[in-house]
């Protein structure tokens, strides 16, 4: 399995609650023959096509495999993902990112079901990085994600025994949808940056998140950019992590 550069979103949850976050703003600076595009924002997806959210699921250890419960959320085991962990995404092999605390787990699990057959498409076993920042796991699908159906995904660090009460996990869910032609048009005149801002507006979360972290990771040390990661993030309630390294593709 293969992990790449990336940074935060999502929380790890206890067994009855999800950490329900705030939102802010991004923008865009105008230049002299366009004007100032907002975006920033992440707006969460309403009516038919949006996945149903995720209700508990997750034991909270602070991904150090102790008794101690985390009690920040750069202790945590970290999806970024929107507050309700359901993400809307476009491709048919969707890449999750996750942000791994520093842990004495060596290996994690990750599985992805179709909701509506039960059918178990992966279950795949992942090492565990040495040092905390944010990873980026693309699963190897047997076949794509199908379009307008919703997949259940988890992914747990293995602490102990196989199954173990104690283990870390978050847990979410993905639709994959085909873009409104109104979307393609304005992508196709877009620069990079500006089409995250259009795929975040759009509620297309996987898009956003990967894009920007794909421009952040060819080029790591321009402001705007990283200004743009820190407040999509916020939007999503996981500020506290946006300053997290990312990290080289692990095992």
């Amino acid at each position: 399995m293969v992990w790449t550069k990336i940074y935060p979103v999502g929380v790890c949850v206890t067994a009855a609650t999800l950490m329900l976050l705030p939102m802010h703003h991004l923008a865009i600076a105008a230049t002299p023959d366009k004007p100032v595009i907002k975006l920033a924002q992440f707006e969460p997806p309403e009516g038919k096509g949006a996945p149903s959210q995720t209700v508990g699921g997750g034991r909270r250890q602070g991904g150090i495999c102790s008794s101690s419960p985390a009690s920040t959320l750069e202790q945590s085991l970290v999806a970024l993902m929107p507050s309700n962990m359901a993400g809307l995404v476009l491709a048919e092999r969707p890449t999750f990112l996750f942000y791994v605390p520093k842990t004495s787990a060596q290996t994690a699990e990750f599985v992805l079901d179709d909701v509506q057959s039960g059918q178990r498409l992966v279950r795949a076993v992942v090492k565990i990085p040495t040092s905390p920042g944010i990873y980026s796991f693309t699963p190897d699908l047997p076949t794509p994600l199908q379009l307008d159906r919703e997949y259940a995904w988890v992914f747990s660090m293995v602490c102990g025994a196989e199954g173990d009460v104690e283990d870390a996990l978050v847990r979410g869910r993905v639709r994959r949808i085909k873009a409104e032609p109104a979307l393609v048009s304005q992508l196709d005149k877009a620069t990079p940056l500006e089409q995250v801002t259009l795929y975040a507006k759009a509620g297309i979360w996987f898009e956003a998140v990967n894009g920007l972290v794909a421009l952040r990771s060819t080029n790591p040390n321009d402001p705007e950019l990283m200004a743009a990661w820190q407040k999509l993030l916020q939007s999503v309630g996981l500020e506290a992590i946006s300053t997290a390294p990312l990290k080289l593709a692990a095992q």
